[in-house]
């Protein structure tokens, strides 16, 4: 026999339940374990548990969450089930996992913001503070060639300052869903050159030459996306950075842009250290914080590739690394062609 109560859950008559095993509702991976507590229940009544969480699924296909209690009948070998629908219980705990996950991301994120302000952003003014005492320090007696090395190293650590700046100030929007995005239509070659443009002068300094495929004196075929400028140009600033940063000096870098069916993609090529493969994964991960110094000994934070992985998902298009030790490494983001959403799913490296 069946009350209303368990039709109601069920979906089904009391005349369709009846002369049938409530067995056939229970989701398959629960079955087994519910004969089991059955069973216990049965033969060693006073130490089973009188509840049992499990799974059922209703007329409609809906699977429900229900808590059930069995009582045996005494003198007889039958078992009167009770069951309580507890699918708002587990929604509920459901919605509490999330925040408490996206609370711990949260607080990970603080963590990472207070990082970057106590170490990596007083760096460089400790250095700018510090060339410039050294400067002005007996100024009148040192030369021209003294001073220009003075003022090129702090103009250096100045830039690295205003674009981590810039990189935290963008990070810390993302997470409070502020950035402002203002998709419009872009020539993706004519991007890189603009940036390659304004960063050269650190790989200048390590002599390394960037190449641009198309070359900056040819006139290829615009590549058109609708993307945000201000994005994907910190995006490929930062590729770019950390290109030069792992370089081997002397090298070269080589910035490719393709268009294919459905979308566009930018590949920032070098031939330095490389990375391990057990690090690739960390690369993305804001939990991992991974960072290097460079060939040169430059100083990292970690945010510059989070930061590129947040907006290029952010326009619907992917980005990952091939990379071997000794090899150097490739970096490839791709963008939606038009605003296109469609794109295939990144093979499977």
């Amino acid at each position: 026999m069946v009350n209303e109560e368990y039709c109601k859950m069920t979906g089904y008559s009391r005349e369709e339940e009846i002369g049938t095993t409530w067995l056939r509702h229970i989701v398959p991976c629960d079955q087994e374990r519910l004969r089991e507590y059955n069973s216990h229940r049965f033969t060693d009544p006073e130490n089973a548990p009188d509840k049992y969480e499990f799974s059922f699924i209703n007329k409609k296909g809906e699977i429900v969450n229900a808590m059930m209690s069995v009582a045996p009948v005494p003198g007889m070998r039958k078992i009167i089930a009770s069951f309580t629908d507890i699918s708002r219980i587990k929604q509920t705990e459901i919605r509490l996992q999330k925040l408490a996950a996206e609370m711990t991301v949260k607080s990970e994120n603080v963590n990472l913001l207070l990082s970057i302000i106590a170490h990596d952003l007083r760096n460089p003014f400790n250095a700018i503070i510090g060339l410039t005492s050294i400067l002005l320090d007996n100024l009148p007696e040192r030369s021209l060639i003294e001073i220009n090395k003075f003022i090129t190293l702090i103009n250096t650590e100045s830039k690295q300052a205003f674009f981590l700046l810039e990189d935290l100030l963008a990070w810390a929007k993302s997470q409070q869903d502020k950035v402002l995005f203002n998709p419009q239509p872009l020539n993706l070659p004519e991007v890189c050159r603009d940036v390659v443009c304004n960063i050269s002068v650190y790989a200048d300094e390590k002599q390394i030459a960037i190449d641009l495929n198309p070359e900056p004196d040819a006139h290829p075929e615009p590549i058109i996306v609708t993307a945000d400028k201000n994005m994907i140009k910190t995006v490929i600033r930062n590729l770019i950075s950390n290109a030069v940063k792992f370089s081997i000096p002397g090298s070269a870098i080589h910035i490719q842009t393709e268009s294919q069916d459905h979308e566009v993609s930018v590949s920032v090529i070098d031939h330095g250290v490389g990375i391990e493969e057990k690090n690739m994964k960390k690369l993305w991960s804001i939990s991992e914080k991974y960072t290097t110094p460079g060939t040169a000994n430059e100083r990292g934070n970690g945010l510059g590739l989070i930061l590129c992985k947040e907006f290029v998902e952010k326009h619907g298009g992917r980005i990952w690394a091939e990379s071997e030790p000794g090899n150097g490494s490739r970096f490839i983001f791709t963008l939606p062609k038009n605003g296109d959403e469609s794109c295939p799913e990144k093979p499977s490296r």
